[in-house]
């Protein structure tokens, strides 16, 4: 908690106001030696208001390339809000999916066909970390910024915008721990040999063993992230242990392949509970209807803004505050609540007008 407390200290000093329109001229924007020699902290801070890193519209012309690791409805949702806030502040925005956490070759040659094209700054989420270090920091070299989203390179510089993976796991331990202390428990954990998927599921573990000793943990899987093939092992994983009655998930795509395996097997909602991070329309759904017991609202499209903020404040020569990392809270709802209002911060027609909570690109967008 101290941690937090630090953190919301940081991000107070911060925040100067969001819409901040500024000059238009090219004034603000700074040389390339200045983004070369541009040196972030190394704390992690956790507690970040919505509208943090309000940044002034740059001057001139701007692009920024957006490589995410693949075309999900999240990542759609980070496109969203990455576009329509460079939009704002007088950006425009490239760009090129990945095909996944098994191929970052792709990836690279679109990083580098990126710099060449001469973009002034990047958002990725690595599709391999080791991999993509080196080519951070040489586009640091470059003078080209980059802001890593939802997973972080060991690069030499690191500015980012992530899910507190921690959290995730930890939330809902804590909430099985607290609904049934017995508690048998399979855990869906995600793509194997990304860090994310192992930090969440690491936590989870050792804080649902710290709440609840007697509950158990029956299965732990790491499997590709499609969701036919995420189905069929959470079907017969359900079939191995007939016993289990939560199923614990690292991602939204993880929980809905899940639900799917459910279904498949002619079970009714909550017959086994699935808690879960959300970020999907159909997720919204599954809570309503109890096919979810529990969720973190994973909102995309913030994540998507404050990474374009980031970006437009180092190439205006601003100072980030010492910090490195920032990870938008996650708001929790179980199955029963109120969820449209809640999830969505409004209407779950629109939810990409409100950062209150979930949100998601608007129907129709798409990388």
């Amino acid at each position: 908690m101290l941690l937090l407390a630090l953190a919301a200290v940081a991000v107070a000093s911060m925040v100067t106001g969001c819409g901040d329109d500024g000059a238009a001229s090219g004034a603000n924007r700074v040389d390339a030696e200045t983004i070369r020699s541009f040196e972030p902290g190394d704390e992690l801070v956790t507690d970040v208001a919505p509208d943090a890193f309000a940044a002034k519209r740059i001057g001139g012309d701007c692009t920024i390339a957006f490589l995410p690791p693949y075309n999900i409805e999240f990542f759609q949702a980070v496109g969203y809000g990455t576009v329509d806030e460079a939009e704002q502040l007088g950006c425009e925005v490239t760009f090129q999916a990945g095909q996944g956490y098994g191929d970052p070759t792709s990836q690279l040659k679109a990083f580098d066909t990126a710099l060449a094209q001469g973009v002034d700054g990047i958002v990725i989420g690595p599709v391999n970390v080791k991999a993509l270090a080196p080519a951070v920091d040489r586009a640091w070299d470059q003078g080209v910024p980059v802001v890593y989203s939802e997973i972080v390179s060991p690069s030499e510089k690191r500015l980012a915008i992530l899910t507190d993976d921690r959290l995730v796991g930890e939330a809902q331990a804590e909430h099985i721990a607290e609904a049934d202390p017995e508690a048998r428990v399979l855990s869906f954990c995600g793509a194997p040999g990304v860090e994310l998927f192992k930090l969440r599921c690491d936590a989870f573990k050792q804080r649902l063993a710290e709440l609840a000793p007697d509950a158990k943990v029956l299965a732990e899987k790491y499997f590709p992230m499609e969701r036919s093939t995420i189905a069929n092992i959470a079907g017969n994983t359900l079939e191995a242990f007939p016993e289990a009655n939560w199923a614990f998930n690292t991602t939204d795509v993880q929980s809905v392949a899940v639900v799917d395996a459910l279904r498949n097997k002619g079970l009714d909602p909550g017959a086994v509970k699935v808690t879960t991070l959300a970020s999907t329309r159909e997720s919204v759904q599954l809570l309503e209807q109890g096919w979810k017991e529990f969720a973190l609202a994973e909102r995309g499209v913030l994540v998507g803004r404050l990474g374009v903020r980031m970006l437009v404040r180092v190439l205006n020569g601003d100072d980030l505050g010492g910090a490195w990392a920032w990870a938008p809270e996650l708001p929790a709802f179980t199955a029963g609540s109120d969820v449209a209002e809640a999830f969505c911060g409004g209407p779950c027609e629109a939810p990409w007008k409100s950062e209150a909570a979930l949100n998601f690109a608007p129907d129709g967008f798409a990388l």
